[in-house]
């Protein structure tokens, strides 16, 4: 028997906290998706659990216990982690955190995975060969990547100098290492070449692709995908950022400096932001691609938060 402090699915500021539960099923765990009484006609809600204990530490009466608990969606305690993180860094309510990291859409009612992209076939490429400067940023990188020290890394390079080179050959040996990728392209860059160029490498069974131009339903079914584990790459726009990776190795945002990675929707976040606290929790590196950096980049790079190359 345990005891959950769990985040109602109640979009109001007056519930914006947690709430204790008892739960009899001692495999609850943090992030776990479950079902409760709420308020005084105990009607059945969704929340997130946030905290477990084996007991209180002072008598709370009345304490309800949850109806049950979703076996399909569990955020984990890093996702759950970088939530408190967003209503702190962003003045968000913590379901509207929640809700960033959780899948749109349901199930089919008829079984059948809704595959987007699944005509894409690639063009089989392996390696390129890499100039000299292609070499140095990445073995500059690599042994950070194989010790899991997390560090941010500010890839300056003109258009056409073979960024994308370097992204791959970095995620390659991220994969390789049994660990996970997120690769993040501004919405407008999300074209079916930049996805046939990392299925070509890659494989498309390796590969999930997130971004807000998908049906709700492809949205779902590729969130279960990356849930179960057999993805090992995420392609998308900001909104990818959020995937339900575990043990990622290395988390890339190409064009950084691009205004699409800011949402100006609730809840109002920097992708680039969330990007390196993920990373941080999980001692991955980031790589900050762009011809053009942001001043905010520019400068971290200046005071040596980032390191340029």
């Amino acid at each position: 028997m345990k005891y959950v402090s769990v985040v109602i699915d109640n979009n109001t500021d007056h519930t914006d906290s947690l709430y204790t539960y008892l739960c009899e099923d001692d495999t609850v765990k943090v992030g776990d998706k479950v079902f409760v009484p709420f308020a005084k006609g105990n009607r059945i809600r969704e929340a997130y659990v946030f905290q477990v204990a084996d007991t209180l530490p002072e008598e709370i009466k009345g304490v309800k216990t949850i109806a049950g608990i979703d076996p399909d969606i569990s955020l984990g305690e890093e996702a759950v982690a970088t939530c408190v993180w967003m209503k702190r860094q962003y003045l968000c309510r913590y379901i509207d955190a929640v809700k960033c990291f959780t899948p749109a859409g349901s199930s089919s009612k008829r079984g059948k995975v809704r595959t987007p992209y699944k005509e894409a076939v690639g063009e089989a490429s392996g390696a390129k060969s890499l100039t000299d400067e292609q070499k140095a940023a990445i073995e500059t990188i690599l042994p950070h990547l194989r010790d899991r020290e997390h560090k941010v890394f500010l890839i300056h390079g003109v258009t056409s100098s073979g960024k994308t080179e370097i992204y791959m050959q970095v995620i390659e040996e991220c994969i390789a290492g049994g660990r996970t990728a997120v690769m993040l392209v501004p919405e407008i860059s999300l074209t079916p070449q930049t996805i046939d160029r990392f299925i070509g490498r890659f494989g498309s069974e390796r590969i999930a692709v997130l971004h807000s131009k998908l049906s709700r339903g492809e949205r779902y079914d590729e969130w279960m995908r990356i849930r179960r584990g057999g993805v090992k790459i995420v392609i998308g726009a900001r909104s990818a950022v959020f995937a339900p990776l575990t043990d990622i190795g290395v988390i890339v945002l190409d064009e950084e400096h691009e205004t699409t990675y800011k949402s100006d929707m609730t809840p109002k976040y920097d992708a680039a932001e969330v990007a390196v606290r993920r990373a941080k929790k999980n001692r991955a590196v980031v790589l900050l691609g762009s011809a053009t950096p942001s001043l905010v980049s520019a400068y971290k790079a200046e005071q040596g938060e980032y390191q340029r190359i």
